[in-house]
């Protein structure tokens, strides 16, 4: 039984608005998507992988409705690289790992950016900002010095 998120819900903390985030992209729902953005502010912002800026509620409800119509399920494993929180505003730099297809056998990589912003109704997304990414490679040591003779 999947999550359902309102309008109306008070998420507490940005890591409450987090979660309702994926399970709302997870569940494929528009609504429970937009209950997490701050729809009051039309100045929020989203980027999707390789997308333009979408600026605006309107805009960002058109598009989620576009992603969620694709019929492949996806499961998201979010790793939170780096948080900053100050002042009613929190900004979360991730991976999402992402799993799709046939049992979930596939997998894709992305880089992204959430921001969160403190309201009278809980913490909202302002800012979504999705890029194609790879986990980064650990630095190779160098070759050991060789004889030049």
């Amino acid at each position: 039984m999947g999550l359902i998120f309102t309008m109306a819900m008070n998420l507490t903390d940005p890591l409450a608005a987090e979660t309702a985030f994926y399970a709302a992209f997870e569940q494929r729902d528009v609504r429970a998507m937009m209950a997490v953005w701050d729809v009051a502010d039309d100045n929020i912002v989203c980027v999707h992988p390789m997308g333009p800026t979408l600026k605006g509620v309107a805009a960002i409800t058109k598009s989620w409705r576009l992603v969620f119509a694709n019929d492949e399920a996806m499961r998201f494993t979010p790793h939170i690289i780096h948080r900053y929180e100050h002042d009613g505003l929190s900004v979360h730099h991730l991976y999402e790992q992402i799993r799709f297809g046939k049992g979930f056998a596939r997998a894709s990589l992305v880089i992204a950016t959430n921001t969160y912003r403190k309201t009278a109704a809980g913490w909202r997304m302002v800012m979504h900002h999705g890029s194609p990414g790879r986990r980064p490679v650990a630095p190779t040591r160098p070759p050991p010095p060789q004889a030049v003779h």
